[in-house]
């Protein structure tokens, strides 16, 4: 958890609310490349790119608009696809729809 909270601070320039993140996949799809993604439901901060050297953008999209953007690994699409079922199914068994 420190890990995620400092990437981020350095990253996006926000600091997290511990208590609301949740770990929502890990997905390995190549032994190079691990993948994990997670949840942040609150945050301070203005969120931008605190690393212009080591992102070129970042930005809010829709699932709709994945295949539209330059990803590092084709890997990262498809944890992202993934990811967003997990959220919705478990949005679905707590019916908690403003998670999906």
């Amino acid at each position: 958890m420190h890990a995620l909270e400092r990437e981020l601070r350095e990253e996006l320039g926000i600091v997290i609310d511990a208590g609301t993140a949740v770990s929502v996949l890990t997905h390995s799809p190549n032994p190079d490349l691990d993948i994990e993604i997670w949840a942040i439901g609150a945050w301070t901060g203005d969120v931008i790119n605190a690393q212009p050297a080591e992102h070129d953008q970042i930005g809010w999209f829709s699932i709709e608009h994945l295949d539209d953007l330059v990803l590092a690994d084709d890997g990262v699409a498809t944890a992202c696809r993934l990811a967003v079922g997990h959220v919705a199914a478990r949005s679905s068994e707590t019916g908690d729809e403003s998670a999906s």
